[in-house]
């Protein structure tokens, strides 16, 4: 059998080990999975799978599942679906059937343990919660108050008018490099780390899933720096466009940044440290059809709820 090596941090939620792995995007302070105290999660077996669609089928249903504690379970199949699981990923899919993901959630990781035995590789799927229940009580209530806020204080009768509202919002609460030790933020309640691009992402994912905006969350390289970032991918009046919270607000509220093309210039690669070689992070990319609100499709809140509720 195959002895497991160490994991190799290369970026954001993107890990290698002896096969690799994947993992829902997290800020920048991602630490390797046996580093975290879920490092000692008892292990499932569920036996063997003999198709992808089942091994991420099961992925999600154990990503949904309402039970608050750590989750793993083991996998074996005579297939190797290690391009599949990279090519998943970086499609962004995981976002549609993971919807919940975000700000304050659970975190997802799937990882391919190689060949353990001839013609058999192993599969793990990995849950746990990022917060407690008490924890991620407080925080739906309040973002419950949040959503009412926007609905009461910004006019949402295009899908446009809604991403605008979300970023105007997180831009007028939060800032950048915001630190919040206690659960006295009327929003939020204590993050693990400042307030930075990870944290403005997500929380916008968190709003654009509430408000039934399809989306996804980027991360690549900033435009402006080439540095490491994180960024929303918004589908507004039918086309996809990238949605830079963390820019809106950094720059002023810079109308700019709220509806993006492809040609911006965002980068989608990323570094290997150990082999100084590049990778793909993301296949997904943006239109380059500029938006004039014109464009914009109409969006009434109620029936969003109302469709919202019929799903659960």
């Amino acid at each position: 059998m195959k002895k497991r090596q160490p994991l190799k941090v290369l970026a954001a939620g993107v890990v290698l080990a002896s096969g690799i792995f994947f993992s829902t995007p997290m800020d920048s302070g991602v630490q390797a999975a046996w580093e975290s105290p879920y490092n000692f999660i008892p292990h499932s077996y569920k036996g063997n799978i003999n198709t992808f669609d089942e091994l991420i089928q099961l992925a999600v249903d154990t990503y949904n599942s309402p039970k608050h504690q750590p989750v793993m379970v083991v996998l074996d199949s005579k297939k190797n679906f290690e391009e599949q699981i990279s090519d998943y990923f970086q499609s962004e899919k995981y976002l549609q059937d993971m919807p919940d993901f975000g700000f304050y959630g659970r975190t997802v990781n799937i990882y391919d343990d190689g060949e353990v035995r001839k013609g058999i590789y192993e599969y793990h799927i990995q849950v746990y919660n990022d917060y407690d229940e008490k924890g991620m009580l407080s925080f739906k209530k309040k973002m419950d108050k949040a959503e009412k806020y926007i609905v009461d204080n910004y006019p949402l009768n295009t899908d446009y008018e809604v991403v605008f509202a979300i970023n105007d919002f997180i831009a007028d609460n939060f800032s950048y490099g915001m630190v919040i030790h206690d659960d006295s933020h009327p929003y939020v309640g204590e993050l693990q780390g400042g307030f930075t691009c990870g944290p403005y992402t997500k929380l916008a994912q968190q709003f654009y899933n509430r408000f039934g905006i399809e989306s996804r969350m980027m991360t690549g390289g900033a435009y402006w720096s080439g540095e490491a970032h994180a960024w929303n991918a918004v589908k507004v009046g039918g086309n996809w466009y990238y949605s830079d919270a963390t820019a809106y607000d950094s720059a002023g509220k810079a109308m700019k940044n709220i509806l993006m093309t492809e040609d911006v210039g965002y980068t989608h690669w990323g570094t290997n440290l150990n082999t100084n070689t590049r990778y793909e992070i993301t296949k997904f990319r943006a239109t380059n059809v500029k938006f004039e609100k014109s464009m914009a499709k109409p969006y009434n809140y109620k029936e969003v709820k109302k469709a919202q509720a019929q799903k659960k």
